[in-house]
């Protein structure tokens, strides 16, 4: 498994880490970081200065990685919540509509 939790002075660290032959790994992370890269994601800098896939260092392309995943984990764990509370608020109205709206 990719993933280790490690408590450290009461905050929770999360760390994900894949391990891959190295010419497989940085086709993977480049292609990945590129595909963010021409939908929009990092600074791409003004018209007049514009920031070209090719001038960012490995940092700045793993940094669009971490982004991404952080945004995709943050947005399930929200869609989690939201639908949770949806599915009790539903089945409140039912009890409601049980309890309160029937006719004989």
């Amino acid at each position: 498994m990719a993933a280790v939790f490690k408590v450290e002075n009461g905050n929770l660290r999360v760390t994900f880490t894949y391990i891959a032959v190295l010419d497989r790994m940085q086709e993977v992370t480049e292609d990945a970081a590129h595909y963010l890269w021409e939908h929009g994601h990092g600074d791409h800098g003004t018209d007049e200065e514009p920031i070209e896939f090719d001038d960012l260092n490995n940092n700045q392309k793993l940094a669009l990685l971490d982004q991404h995943v952080r945004r995709v984990v943050i947005e399930a764990a929200k869609a989690y919540h939201v639908n949770d509370l949806q599915e009790q608020a539903r089945q409140d109205a039912i009890v409601y509509a049980d309890e309160n709206l029937n006719i004989e």
